[in-house]
């Protein structure tokens, strides 16, 4: 047994670390892996502290060392967590640890920085580095035990949204009546806090001009010294009173509506998002690629391809009229759009444009010069296919029209599945994996006004908002042309934060939204107490204001042009209950983009069986396009439009504009259906049928193919014998 045990020993040996052999007296650097070290950060600190040394041998895998009394763990550590200290090569050269400085008679030291504070009962600690000591030294000491007040000003410079800092009141200074946090040494810190009953009472008497709301920004003190306007003040106060006035709204200076006439159709509306430009670029770029795809390639016999002709403006129209008139007769399969069988025939189709030729148009639709590209310079090169055809769209969606005060900023997922970098999850969307796009939307119609599709790291945001993160980016590139009208926007918890309101009301724009309450520089107490249901509380923080109000659970708001006052509404099961304000205009002017995309969803021009993603990208703008036609319609139109009858006559209106060729049916066979949508709106008229040699009155009957609609309607353009037409007059 002994002689097997040796064996196995001897094999598992030859893959571990020989044994680490200290002696008393050795000093050892110690493994911080299990340590709780003071700071900010446990990445951040050192993976090794030390030198300590040995104190004695346990076995022969463990070791006690002498510690620091600051250190309060186990003195006895494993082998894997100690690494020996390398031998100074001058020992006599070693520097030991800064001595004390005696000051009045007591020893002090010198302290390097100050990593934290924080507020024990009365007292204020400062968590204290110093100087010539390792981390395991820095300690927690009491602010009346501290002489540095240089350093405790860089400190409360730094993190001006520390707890102990938001709580120091801010004085005018004698250079132009700048305000700056003002500091006190050890001993007068401790004496203000000692008075306080908690944080928000720190801040001193304020002067008149500090109060919420206020936005004057030349406000005079009593000694003619200007101070700084309180809509960039650093400190949250807490609101007593609900009923306060709420801050004044940004003057709105914008001017709204539609800019660019055009006929009252659908297709006329269409036309302002689709231009000429669009159309002849899809045209070009199709032609080319499918020239770049057949050049040199060898064709099977019996290909589709072999029957390619080159594209034409009328042809791309009628292809999307195509695409549009599928979102409302749906289909499983494409194919099953030109079958023949009678139970899912739909003739209009196949009258139009062949299969044969839809498919290839579809094959080869492409919007980008791939011989053009250069990934070095292209300011977007996942969406490479796309990006031209893209920013046109958009440039239109803007040109057109001007969105009113109101606006929305929400994301929007288009759904896909397939191999591609940037997919996104979204759970609560309804497709929860595809492409991600933040839009802006006008609150009042749902107008997409802009959009900016997320590609992940390379996401292409305005360059001057690169320094924040990418949900305050993707917000102020969407809005940058709107800054400075006095509009109001509505943002989601992903979106609002107290680093985006500010930046807005620097540039005269209003907001309020949801928030989440771990957001940086929100109030220190925003979450401390615990509230029942219905309970407000709030803060304000010059034009600022967070609100926490109790409903089923914490429901958190951040806003520039509310108050913390209450409202009566009736819920769905109609009972009276009180909510903010803030809540009830967020509730009714949040929901535009998710508007939009319910409309567009009703009514797809997006197949499931699209693989390419930049095709059904597009075909997912052919749906913005189609909706922002629409919104614009409906709010010209005296009547309420539905929007399923927008778009059958938005098709019908592209075929009598863009009739298609006479060939589109199929060689061989005749006609089932003419292609003539003013067939069945048009008016009737009797016409003279001239006699021929071998009848004296000739008649032709055109008959619809339902004989009651035939009887109800007869024929849109009659030909009559002189007969006929003689005794119709005489009636």
């Amino acid at each position: 047994m002994s002689k097997a045990q040796e064996t196995f020993k001897k094999n598992a040996d030859v893959h571990r670390r020989g044994y680490l052999e200290l002696n008393v007296g050795d000093t050892v650097f110690l493994s911080t892996i299990h340590l709780k070290l003071p700071g900010p950060s446990h990445k951040l600190g050192p993976k090794y502290i030390g030198q300590f040394p040995v104190k004695k041998r346990i076995g022969q895998m463990a070791y006690g060392l002498t510690l620091p009394k600051t250190l309060k763990v186990h003195p006895v550590f494993h082998v894997p967590l100690l690494k020996p200290a390398i031998a100074d090569a001058f020992p006599n050269h070693s520097m030991g640890p800064p001595l004390s400085i005696v000051i009045d008679g007591e020893e002090e030291f010198e302290v390097e920085a100050f990593l934290d504070s924080r507020k024990r009962g009365r007292n204020v600690q400062y968590l204290v580095k110093w100087k010539g000591y390792g981390p395991e030294e820095s300690s927690w000491e009491p602010a009346a035990n501290i002489h540095a007040a240089r350093l405790i000003k860089k400190f409360h410079q730094k993190y001006p949204y520390n707890p102990i800092s938001e709580g120091i009141r801010r004085l005018p200074l004698k250079e132009g009546g700048a305000l700056s946090c003002c500091v006190f040494s050890g001993e007068e810190l401790l004496d203000v806090l000692e008075g306080s009953d908690s944080e928000e009472e720190l801040v001193e008497e304020s002067t008149d001009s500090e109060v919420p709301g206020d936005l004057s920004s030349e406000s005079e003190s009593s000694d003619g010294e200007t101070e700084e306007p309180v809509s960039v003040a650093r400190t949250w106060c807490e609101l007593e009173s609900p009923t306060q006035a709420p801050p004044p709204r940004f003057p709105f200076t914008g001017a709204p509506g539609q800019k660019i006439a055009c006929d009252h159709s659908p297709l006329s509306y269409l036309e302002l998002f689709l231009t000429d430009e669009v159309i002849r670029k899809i045209v070009e770029e199709t032609n080319r690629y499918a020239a770049q795809q057949q050049e040199g390639a060898s064709l099977p016999r019996f290909s589709r391809s072999r029957k390619w002709e080159p594209v034409t403006c009328d042809d791309i129209w009628v292809f999307l009229g195509l695409i549009i008139l599928q979102g409302v007769v749906g289909k499983p399969l494409q194919k099953w759009y030109w079958t023949t069988n009678k139970i899912l025939s739909t003739p209009f189709f196949g009258s139009v444009m062949s299969e044969p030729r839809f498919t290839l148009i579809m094959k080869y639709l492409h919007f980008s010069n791939n011989d053009e590209f250069d990934e070095a310079t292209h300011p977007a090169p996942k969406l490479k296919k796309i990006w031209e055809i893209y920013q046109l769209i958009v440039a239109n969606f803007k040109a057109v029209y001007v969105p009113d005060r109101d606006i929305t900023v929400d994301e929007s997922l288009m759904a896909y599945k397939g191999r591609l970098s940037w997919v996104q999850f979204i759970a609560s969307k309804r497709a929860r994996f595809g492409v991600k796009s933040f839009m802006l939307c006008e609150a009042k119609t749902g107008y997409i006004w802009n959009s900016v599709i997320y590609t992940g790291k390379g996401t292409q945001f305005a360059p001057q908002y690169r320094e924040f993160g990418c949900a305050t980016s993707s917000v102020l590139t969407l809005i940058e042309p709107l800054l400075d009208q006095g509009y109001c926007l509505t943002t989601d918890n992903f979106y609002s934060s107290p680093e985006l309101f500010e930046h807005l009301i620097q540039h005269k724009t209003d907001a309020y939204g949801t928030v989440r309450a771990n957001r940086r520089h929100m109030p220190s107490a925003f979450t401390a107490r615990k509230l029942k249901k219905g309970e407000v509380v709030a803060w304000q923080k010059g034009k600022m204001m967070a609100l926490r109000w109790r409903d089923k659970r914490d429901v958190c708001v951040l806003s520039t042009v509310h108050n913390a006052e209450t409202a009566g509404t009736t819920t769905r099961s109609r009972q009276e209950v009180e909510k903010p304000k803030a809540v009830l205009d967020y509730n009714k002017t949040m929901g535009s983009v998710d508007r939009a995309d319910g409309a567009m969803s009703f009514y797809p021009a997006v197949r499931k069986q699209q693989r390419k993603y930049y095709k059904k990208i597009f075909r997912h703008l052919l749906e913005q396009c189609m909706w922002n036609s629409y919104a614009l319609y409906k709010q010209n139109s005296d009547s309420p439009v539905p929007h399923h009858d927008f778009i059958w006559k938005l098709t019908e209106a592209i075929c009598v504009k863009h009739p298609p060729p006479e060939s589109a049916a199929r060689p061989g066979r005749r006609a089932s259906y003419v292609v003539n949508p003013t067939r069945l709106s048009g008016r009737h008229f009797a016409e003279h049928l001239p006699p021929t040699a071998l009848k004296q009155a000739p008649t032709r009957s055109l008959k619809y193919a339902d004989p009651a609609l035939d009887r109800k309607f007869g024929n849109p353009h009659c030909l009559w014998s002189a007969l006929q037409l003689s005794k119709f007059l005489s009636l």
